[in-house]
């Protein structure tokens, strides 16, 4: 049977098309998922997964979340990043449980530094004030 793609990229491709002046006139194809990763460059200068796909001519269009990399901008055009998929790192936080946990964010390098700007401020702001009366 015929497969029926739907999702963004899917729906954004005819419009993508239409914008730049080509025709419409495409078939798309899904890869299993052993080749649908974003693939790497091998020692003989191929690639596999999609980035071999495109190199290769295979395909002239990839619909797929590809994270570019300097390497793979050399050998292949992209747009610029569209969506930001929100993704983070997460790291265990150790507890504190003492009443200076707020002065922990920075060293006491930085809190000298902090207190010595303070001062000289205050400083300056008396010495300006007398000047001024």
């Amino acid at each position: 049977g015929t497969a029926n793609y739907t999702g963004f990229l899917v729906d954004l491709l005819p419009m993508l098309l239409e914008s730049a002046g080509l025709p419409l006139n495409f078939f798309m194809f899904h890869l299993p998922p052993a080749q649908a990763v974003a693939g790497v460059q091998l020692r003989n200068g191929s690639w596999t997964g999609i980035m071999g796909q495109l190199t290769s001519k295979q395909a002239d269009v990839a619909l797929y979340p590809l994270t570019l990399t300097a390497e793979r901008a050399q050998y292949i055009q992209h747009t610029q990043p569209f969506a930001d998929g929100g993704y983070g790192i997460v790291v265990k936080a150790q507890e504190v449980n003492t009443g200076y946990s707020f002065l922990l964010p920075f060293s006491w390098q930085v809190w000298l530094l902090f207190l010595v700007a303070m001062l000289v401020v205050v400083l300056l702001l008396t010495v300006l004030d007398i000047a001024t009366r």
